[in-house]
């Protein structure tokens, strides 16, 4: 058990340290784009860009978290070669995807330009290059995840985040650039982080010792088991979160767009940091399932109390402090998204919950439970929302109506079909020699990667 818990300290102390890094140099980057930009112009890049991200559910079609669990589980039954091979796969799927979604999305910024006018239609253009780099960035953050290189994913991040930074210093603020450098700013700083990281992701996966039978058409084959219930899934995580922005844009305006986003991006940035430890679960769950249930599940309880404790202390603090520091960087312009903030963290308890089930269904290949848990929260929930933001406004897509209902289905699936996996609620608040171990592996890790 020493050695599983020394890989999620590792894992969750890169991780941790790739997002607080990115949460303080992407934060100054925001700040400095919404000061800089009135409320009309942001809600329009965030429209822009909602586009790109909707084009996200036809780039892999949510298949890159079902490969990299099928790696790590490859890597720990000794098949390095199918590990490999599944790599190569997915490498050229995102190639073609990638082409084919970029001439889409260019062409349909000539419709934007007849329906919505010419700013909105050169921003769509620009998104339209954002489609191949995204397809470079997953096959980098795949390979690093399935290979547990968590430092490669950390320099992915970073180097975008600080090179956009760079980027809005010198053209935005010094230069005086507008919509369009902005969305330059996200081209151009993911181009310089995607050819950065690229020499040393290649050569991570050359060393690994390729032993085992490769087999043939293993992503065909894992789509087919599988591989085709996240693509359901994935469609309303990536097509109905964009949906939600155009749905406040017709309520309530490209004002309320703003408001909204910059409660939303508060609170994620918040959420990235405290829920550092998902980022090695996903492939450490899968690995260890492979050698033995028993020892998952001790992995999944042992990360749900983890981030019941972190999660409820990150809670009430976000929530005590979130006017004040609105106010400190926005004034009284942006005030109106702590209620944003404040309702999202009505759901930040479970939430942290939801981050450990997610790896579980993923490990027990029960993509299709998953898809059925969540479907059933987007259906009932998502008219709510949006009944609700035509009725109070920008709050309506904060409440947590999802969080809890996802949450539900998925726990009643675990408590019924893989009881070991049902987290007890009583054990939550037990400590024991391992919780002292881990703290103290992410501590030094932590420390470690400050030093460097």
């Amino acid at each position: 058990m020493a050695s599983i818990t020394r890989k999620i300290g590792e894992g969750t102390a890169y991780s941790f340290f790739q997002n607080f890094l990115v949460i303080i140099v992407g934060a100054v980057s925001a700040i400095l784009v919404i000061r800089e930009m009135g409320a009309y112009q942001y809600g329009l890049v965030v429209l822009a860009m909602s586009i790109a991200s909707a084009m996200n559910v036809f780039l892999d079609f949510g298949m890159g978290g079902v490969v990299i669990s099928d790696i790590a589980a490859s890597r720990g039954g000794g098949n390095t070669a199918k590990a490999k091979k599944l790599l190569k796969e997915y490498l050229i799927f995102q190639i073609v995807t990638g082409v084919i979604l970029f001439a889409v999305v260019f062409i349909l910024s000539f419709f934007a330009n007849a329906k919505y006018g010419a700013e909105i239609s050169g921003l769509v253009k620009i998104a339209s290059f954002l489609v191949i780099i995204n397809a470079a960035k997953n096959v980098f953050m795949v390979a690093a995840q399935s290979f547990m290189k968590f430092s490669l994913l950390a320099a992915l991040f970073i180097s975008e985040s600080a090179a956009r930074l760079v980027f809005i210093l010198l053209f935005v603020l010094m230069a005086g650039g507008g919509m369009v450098t902005v969305m330059m700013s996200y081209l151009v700083s993911s181009l310089f982080a995607v050819l950065l990281v690229s020499p040393f992701v290649i050569m991570v996966v050359k060393k690994v010792k390729t032993t085992g039978e490769p087999g043939k058409k293993n992503l065909i084959g894992l789509f087919k088991e599988h591989g085709k219930f996240q693509i359901g899934l994935r469609f309303f995580q990536n097509l109905l979160d964009p949906l939600r922005v155009w749905i406040i844009r017709y309520f309530v305006g490209a004002e309320g767009v703003a408001v909204f986003q910059v409660g939303l991006k508060f609170f994620n940035y918040l959420t990235q940091l405290i829920f550092a430890a998902s980022t090695p679960l996903l492939s450490i769950m899968s690995e260890e399932l492979a050698k033995g249930k028993e020892k998952a599940a001790q992995v999944a309880n042992m990360m749900a109390k983890y981030l019941t404790w972190v999660s409820l202390l990150a809670m009430v603090i976000a929530w005590l402090f979130t006017p004040n520091v609105l106010e400190l960087f926005f004034g009284d312009k942006y005030l109106a998204s702590a209620s944003v903030i404040r309702w999202l963290l009505v759901g930040y308890f479970v939430g942290g919950l939801n981050t450990v089930m997610k790896p579980i269904f993923f490990a027990l290949r029960a993509q299709k439970a998953l898809l059925l848990s969540d479907t059933f929260a987007f259906l009932v929930s998502y008219p709510l929302a949006a009944y609700l933001t035509y009725k109070y406004g920008v709050i309506g897509f904060a409440a947590p109506i999802w969080v809890y209902l996802s949450f539900a289905a998925r726990y009643f699936y675990l408590k019924k079909k893989e009881p070991l996996f049902a987290v007890s609620f009583k054990d939550l608040f037990i400590w024991n020699k391992e919780d002292g171990y881990l703290v103290r592996r992410i501590y030094s890790s932590f420390l470690t990667n400050i030093k460097k």
